[in-house]
């Protein structure tokens, strides 16, 4: 994996959601950073794949609005909140609907 420096610059660049080069950049950087977290949270394959993408979804939507602070946390923290949240709601939309498919 690549060092665990955040690389402000881009995280700049990113604010611009149509900017495909650097979404292409962060996406390089942070996707196995993110799937690394999904795993960990004992997803099978192909659901830690289909989460690191909403999660990749949720943060191209709230980046143009994210204020980057170090003095305040550092980016991979955030990230990785937004990532197990994310894995909490899969999981619980998840489970709700086998439910509902087993009272059927």
């Amino acid at each position: 994996m690549k060092d665990l420096i955040t690389n402000a610059t881009l995280l700049q660049r990113v604010k611009n959601q149509y900017d495909d080069k650097s979404w292409s950049e962060f996406n390089d950087y942070y996707q196995p950073y993110i799937y690394m977290i999904v795993k960990r949270l004992n997803l099978s394959y192909h659901d830690a794949m289909d989460v690191t993408q909403l999660i990749l979804v949720k943060t191209w939507k709230s980046l143009p609005d994210f204020e980057y602070a170090p003095d305040k946390g550092y980016f991979r923290g955030w990230l990785r909140k937004v990532a197990v949240n994310t894995v909490i709601n899969y999981v619980r939309t998840k489970a709700y609907k086998q439910q509902s498919l087993e009272e059927l």
